[in-house]
């Protein structure tokens, strides 16, 4: 929300325009600034959320489990040095928003494509490292693949991530507020995703409940109403079915008992003759 909060106030301020047009430079680029910590920390926040459910999912995995702090460890120290190159880009840093103060400023394009590349392979390693463990869980086989395809559509997310990392060599310390409009766009598409994603594996009862009218858990639907009439209406038409089914067993065996009869009747009589 501070990050969407932040990219209203940089539109009042003049994004969009060209910096010549802008009538309060300083403040335009405290708020990117502020705004590029705030998508920093969005997106460690939704990865860690994933990994957490991970995490109470297959914890008992050991290797699985130091997997999730290898990739923990990778995404703290990726935003932590994302953080402090935005915060710090310029020497000193009122220089980022006065071009007129001596000093230098880093290679802005450079700065960002790299924790980029490193942030879009976190997000394809955070959806790709459960997969193995889903994948061999013991149920039904188009249950496996309704819980695959859910872990799946994640990827939305790695998709936002790589187009914002290729738009971001758009970036310029020169005509910020025009260069930096697409970049700081899909920084807030890339993240408001990532919370969907993450929290798509635990939206099932949501579905059943769509679907069905009400969700049960396992041991919820051994008590409720309607899961009992649905089974025992399930279960007395399988019993109709078997009935009718053995009805016509008996009927086609009494027949054929009947025939069998007959000719030995026949026979009997001929016998007699």
């Amino acid at each position: 929300m501070g990050q969407v909060a932040l990219v209203l106030y940089v539109v009042h301020l003049g994004a969009g325009k060209h910096v010549i047009f802008l009538h309060d430079i300083p403040a335009y680029a405290k708020s990117i600034i502020a705004m590029e910590c705030l998508y920093c920390i969005g997106t460690a926040s939704f990865k860690f959320s994933a990994l957490l459910l991970f995490h109470r999912i297959f914890g008992s995995v050991p290797r699985f489990t130091a997997l999730l702090w290898s990739l923990a460890v990778l995404i703290i120290a990726n935003n932590v040095a994302e953080i402090f190159l935005s915060v710090f880009q310029c020497t000193p840093v009122n220089k980022a928003w006065d071009p007129t103060v001596p000093g230098s400023c880093v290679d802005i394009i450079l700065a960002a494509c790299i924790p980029g590349a490193i942030n879009v392979l976190t997000d394809f390693i955070t959806v790709l490292l459960p997969m193995p463990l889903v994948w061999g869980l013991q149920m039904r086989l188009n249950r496996k693949i309704q819980l695959v395809a859910i872990f799946l559509l994640s990827g939305f997310v790695c998709i936002a991530s790589t187009y914002r990392t290729v738009i971001v060599k758009r970036l310029s310390h020169q005509d910020a507020s025009w260069a930096d409009v697409d970049p700081a766009i899909w920084a807030v598409v890339e993240n408001a995703i990532g919370i969907v994603s993450a929290s798509l594996p635990t939206m099932r009862p949501l579905y059943v409940f769509l679907v069905r009218g009400h969700y049960c858990s396992v041991v919820e639907a051994q008590h409720c109403q309607r899961c009992t009439a649905r089974n025992s209406k399930e279960s007395g038409s399988t019993s109709a079915e078997s009935s009718e089914s053995r009805g016509r067993a008996n009927d086609s065996y009494s027949s054929e008992t009947r025939i069998v009869e007959k000719g030995d009747a026949k026979v009997a009589t001929a016998e007699m003759v």
